[in-house]
């Protein structure tokens, strides 16, 4: 999310664009009230994940509120409790992505599944190994194992579609489920655990990617234009990812969605094998990208859990040490030898999460929080206890029918997609791009780099495609991202300043 100084110009374009009819207009309705909110839509509290944006005023230039709606619709949507049902016989007879209970009102307390928890992992989909991809296995067909996690724990995680937090760089051998996008660096708890991170895809971005065998990357042969899109008027959903965040909570607490997770980690004395280990773990920060017809750039909704970095006991923020001690938002450095991964293992110093009046990551929807918030609690939802941070979305999607590139920088004469803000980050993702340094993180223009894993075709803001054979099987596609995104942020992003400690 880049320079603030785009929100200046694309407030000066708005204004420019209307001051003609509001000047026009001012005298004729001097004396009328202005449009009350309850044209706005409304949040649903519903299991029906939103298609699109909602603009009823199609001349009202703050849609902000129309798009922090939506991402309040779409959260609760993707958190309501998913199915639990078969149909057919199996295997492959999961009810994957399907709520259950719609008629009924949000559970009170904690529940999982939740919807989008049943969507299909990264590693599910881009199956290649150094020799060939895999075709994946079907939308309601179970996960299988990992290689070497063949315990009964194991096949009954895989039974009851327990999370597997991984990523795996097939020839390296090295499990990146841990590392931040851009910085490739862990964020470290109080409690001295990495944050583990997932990616997940809905029905419709699944089957895209399957029909086209995009899980091959040499089937590419030209930019990818994902569809369907979401359209309240085709009622068709579109692609969307979900990204999480989970940390290992050190006793239960009910202030988090909590998930018992498998997660995987190599075995350093069988190449190719995995160790597995069984976690309770609080999701402490959630993004969901869909891409829709109001938004063809896609709209880009960030949340987190409120005791990231403030409250009583916060998760990544020490409030009793100095920041002469404990450097706000500091990269860590990998130790000698690189980080294991082995979630056993505990890390030294903590990162110390600091969210500046200024950051990228201030939570901007406060208002509607606030609202959601006291309507949760009083259904004793769990769901009270998050936040949006706020909703990238474009203001100017298309330019002469086509939609708009989205530029580092923009002007009058170029203004691109506009997409306001101009900076969005999530503390627990973008950790080290927040500030006080490097303040300048931006979901939309990161994403418009995203491209295959030969650095050919763009695809269509989804870095999804480049785990795709044979980018999986290597990390020559890290090392180049890495290169690309060091370019994009001004800054060498493989630097970390703070040196580490593993303590076992």
């Amino acid at each position: 999310m880049r320079s603030s100084s785009w929100c200046l110009v694309i407030a000066s374009v708005v204004a420019v664009a209307s001051i003609g009819v509001a000047t026009s207009s001012r005298s004729a309705n001097a004396q009328q009230p202005q449009p009350p909110d309850v044209l706005r839509p409304p949040v649903n509290y519903s299991c029906e994940i939103p298609y699109d944006v909602v603009l009823p005023d199609p001349g009202d230039f703050n849609r902000q509120a129309n798009f922090d709606i939506y991402s309040w619709n779409i959260f609760l949507a993707l958190n309501w409790p998913a199915s639990n049902s078969t149909s057919g016989s199996g295997p492959c007879n999961l009810q994957n992505g399907a709520a259950r209970d719609c008629g009924k009102p949000l559970p009170s307390g904690d529940y999982g599944p939740t919807v989008w928890e049943t969507y299909k992992p990264d590693w599910a989909v881009f199956r290649g190994d150094s020799h060939s991809g895999i075709e994946p296995a079907g939308w309601n067909c179970p996960l299988d194992p990992l290689p070497g996690c063949d315990s009964l724990d194991a096949h009954d995680a895989a039974e009851a579609r327990m999370p597997v937090l991984r990523m795996i760089m097939k020839d390296a051998n090295t499990a990146q489920e841990f590392l931040q996008a851009g910085t490739f660096a862990p964020l470290i708890d109080q409690n001295g655990s990495f944050v583990r991170y997932e990616l997940r895809m809905n029905e419709d971005e699944f089957n895209f990617i399957n029909a086209n065998k995009f899980w091959d990357s040499r089937n590419l042969k030209a930019d990818v234009n994902f569809q369907p899109v979401g359209s309240n008027d085709d009622k068709t959903m579109g692609p969307i990812e979900v990204k999480a965040a989970w940390r290992i909570l050190p006793a239960p607490s009910p202030r988090y969605h909590t998930r018992t997770v498998e997660i995987a980690w190599p075995n350093k004395e069988k190449t190719g094998k995995f160790l597995c280990k069984q976690y309770t773990m609080g999701l402490v920060g959630l993004h969901i990208a869909h891409k829709t017809k109001n938004a063809p750039q896609w709209i880009w909704s960030t949340f987190e859990q409120v005791d990231n970095y403030s409250g009583p006991t916060p998760s990544f923020n020490n409030p009793a040490c100095p920041a002469a001690q404990c450097p706000p938002n500091l990269q860590p450095k990998a130790p000698k030898g690189g980080w294991s991964g082995d979630p056993r293992v505990k890390q030294t110093p903590p990162t110390q999460m600091v969210v500046a009046d200024d950051s990228v990551a201030k939570v901007k929807a406060t208002d509607i929080n606030a609202q959601v918030q006291q309507k949760l609690a009083a259904m004793g939802s769990v769901w009270q206890y998050y936040q949006l941070v706020s909703t990238q979305w474009p203001s100017v999607p298309y330019i002469k029918g086509k939609p708009a590139q989205v530029l580092k920088k923009g002007t009058l004469i170029n203004q691109g997609a506009g997409q306001i803000p101009h900076d969005l980050a999530n503390a627990t993702m973008e950790t080290y791009l927040m500030g006080p340094k490097t303040n300048d993180s931006s979901c939309m223009y990161c994403h418009t780099l995203a491209t295959d894993s030969s650095f050919t075709y763009s695809t269509d803001f989804s870095y999804l495609l480049q785990e795709a054979f044979p980018g999986s099987a290597s990390n020559k596609v890290a090392l180049k991202r890495r290169s690309e995104l060091t370019h994009a942020f001004g800054r060498n992003t493989a630097l970390g300043g703070q040196p580490t400690k593993s303590v076992h």
